[in-house]
């Protein structure tokens, strides 16, 4: 025989309860007390406290978590396009961006870190183009202590190993190509 949970004064549970809109009373223990009903649970009231807080807790980590992969979605979308690659980070390509990633990133330490590396790389490349530490600490989401201690990590590394990439012109073609203002000054001043 099926009983009316109003008339034994049990709150009717729904499926959009919430955590924190579960209360277990005195009243519902006094109704099932007088029913004779039974609860086959060893769950005591702190017990369902606990669970709440847990519960609250997650909702927080899931919000958080959904931001953080919103971030990753827009800095993602801004690698898809060229022109923006090419603006913020002075490279052609993103396969050029990847390249030199993948030369560069086995020689970076590994440290805890917020960003993944290859957006660590991203931020350091947009930082030595445009020298924004306030629009990167805001684009990737994190402090600009952080963007600076990530420029400093990958920086030392980069020039390290791009050094042999850049080729610096002989003194008699620097000798050349030097604007007039500077003919005044030694040669040797200038190396």
């Amino acid at each position: 025989m099926l009983r009316d949970k109003e008339a034994d004064g049990l709150p009717e549970q729904t499926d959009s309860m919430t955590c924190s809109e579960l209360e277990v009373s005195e009243d519902v223990t006094d109704s099932c007390e007088q029913s004779s009903c039974s609860v086959m649970t060893d769950m005591t009231v702190n017990s369902v406290n606990d669970l709440e807080r847990e519960c609250d807790k997650l909702r927080e980590e899931n919000l958080k978590m959904k931001q953080e992969l919103k971030n990753l979605k827009t800095i993602d979308n801004f690698l898809n396009d060229i022109k923006k690659v090419c603006y913020f980070t002075g490279l052609p390509s993103i396969e050029t961006v990847r390249a030199i990633f993948d030369y560069i990133s086995p020689h970076v330490p590994n440290s805890r870190s917020v960003l993944p590396a290859f957006q660590q790389f991203v931020m350091v490349l947009m930082k030595l183009r445009l020298n924004a530490d306030s629009l990167l600490s805001s684009l990737f989401n994190v402090h600009v202590s952080t963007v600076t201690r990530y420029f400093q990590k990958w920086i030392d590394v980069m020039v390290w190993m791009l050094k042999p990439l850049v080729k610096w012109p002989d003194h008699e073609q620097l000798y050349q190509t030097m604007p007039g203002s500077l003919e005044k000054i030694s040669v040797n001043v200038l190396l």
